[in-house]
C-alpha cells in the first residue's frame, strides 16, 4: 500500500511549527498587550480587555503549536507544565491507568460524556489539577518545583463533594500523595467505580463515602473537619455553598470550579456564604489550553462556624436556595 503522508505544517513567527488548520495567533494591538509567552504563568488570566481576549485565544492554541505527540498523556503533561508542574513517569502511568479504567467502566455505567483520550486529558485531568493554584499556603514558586510538588508536605484533610468519576479529587491525590482525601458521592454506581479506582491505582489514605452532602454535613465525624473542600459541576453556588461550607473547619478553604457564569453565581451566593460562615477570597480565572470555555476557581475562606440549622434536610437546599430574600430556617 501507499505510504501515509504526514500532515502539512506551517511556520509561525519565531519558526514555531504548527499544524495547518489551527487558530491564528493574535497580532497587532492585541498581541502587543500580552507579555512574552513564557514570561509568566499562561494558565492564569489576569489581563483585561483586548489583552485578556487575546490571552484566552493564546491559551486555546497552546497545545496545538507543537507536532502531535505519540507519548502517553502528552497533552496533560504539557498542560501541567504550564501550571508549573513536572509530571513524573509514575504520574503519567497512574493517569493513563485512570483513563483506561474510566473508559472501561463508562461503557457500562455512563460515568461521563467526555471520554475521548485528548478530551479527558484536558477537560478532566488538567482541569482538576488547576485546583492546585488555590490550595492554601501555596505560591507560584512552590507549585513550580519538580514533582513531587510539595516542598514541605502538607497532609491536608481534603473532601471532594459530589466526586462523580473522581474529579477533581483523584487527580489531586495522584500529584499530591500527602493529601488525606475523602470522596463523597450519592450515586451507588459511581461509588463502586471510585472504590475500584482507588484500589486499582494503589492510592493510600483515601476514603469513599456513599451519602448525600446534606446528611453527612450533620455528622460530627465530618462536620467542620476538613482543611480543603473541592467541588466541580455539582450545583449552582448558592446550593453548593450549603453543601460544602459545613464541612470546612474555620481557617479552611472551599474551592468551587465554575464556568463562564462564575461572577453571577458569586453574586447570587453572597447571602449563603455569609449565613454559612464563608467569605469570598477571590475569583481566580483559569484559561486551559485547548479549551475556549472560560473556567474559574471560586475560592471561599471559612471564617465562622456554620449555624446548626445548616445544611437543611436532603432536597431543601436545591429546592429553596439561600438568597438575599431568604430567611434562615431549620428544616
Amino acid at each position: 500500500g501507499g505510504r501515509r503522508r504526514a500532515a502539512p505544517e506551517v511556520r509561525l513567527g519565531e519558526g514555531v511549527p504548527r499544524r495547518a488548520g489551527a487558530k491564528p495567533i493574535p497580532t497587532g494591538r492585541a498581541a502587543s498587550s500580552l507579555p512574552p509567552f513564557h514570561a509568566r504563568n499562561p494558565i492564569l488570566s489576569t489581563y483585561t480587555s483586548d489583552g485578556l481576549a487575546a490571552h484566552r485565544l493564546l491559551c486555546y492554541n497552546a497545545l496545538w503549536r507543537w507536532p502531535r505527540a505519540m507519548k502517553a498523556m502528552a497533552r496533560l503533561e504539557y498542560g501541567a507544565s504550564l501550571l508549573g508542574l513536572r509530571l513524573t513517569a509514575e504520574h503519567i502511568r497512574l493517569f493513563q491507568r485512570y483513563y483506561e479504567e474510566l473508559v472501561e467502566w463508562n461503557r457500562r455505567f455512563n460515568l461521563t460524556t467526555v471520554a475521548g483520550y485528548e478530551e479527558v486529558q484536558l477537560r478532566h485531568f488538567l482541569d482538576s489539577l488547576s485546583c492546585l493554584l488555590a490550595l492554601p499556603g501555596w505560591s507560584r514558586e512552590v507549585v513550580g518545583c519538580e514533582l513531587p510538588i510539595v516542598c514541605q508536605p502538607q497532609p491536608w484533610q481534603c473532601l471532594d463533594v459530589g466526586a462523580g468519576a473522581g474529579f477533581p479529587g483523584v487527580p489531586l491525590k495522584i500529584v499530591c500523595p500527602e493529601l488525606r482525601l475523602t470522596l463523597l458521592e450519592a450515586t451507588r454506581k459511581k461509588v463502586e467505580f471510585l472504590l475500584h479506582l482507588v484500589d486499582d491505582l494503589g492510592l493510600n489514605q483515601v476514603d469513599v463515602v456513599w451519602d448525600r452532602a446534606e446528611s453527612l454535613g450533620r455528622n460530627p465525624a465530618y462536620r467542620e473537619r476538613f482543611d480543603v473542600v473541592v467541588a466541580r459541576a455539582v450545583a449552582d453556588l448558592p446550593v453548593l455553598s450549603e453543601y460544602c461550607l459545613p464541612f470546612c473547619r474555620i481557617g479552611g478553604r472551599f474551592i468551587a470550579q465554575k464556568g463562564p457564569e462564575a461572577e453571577r453565581e458569586v453574586e447570587d451566593a453572597r447571602t449563603a456564604m455569609e449565613q454559612l460562615g464563608g467569605r469570598l477570597r477571590e475569583i481566580k480565572e483559569v484559561c486551559l489550553p485547548g479549551q475556549r470555555e472560560r473556567r474559574a476557581l471560586v475560592v471561599i475562606d471559612k471564617v465562622a462556624h456554620t449555624p446548626p440549622a445548616y445544611p437543611r434536610r436532603p432536597g431543601i437546599p436545591a429546592k429553596r436556595p439561600l438568597r438575599a430574600t431568604a430567611q434562615p430556617a431549620a428544616e
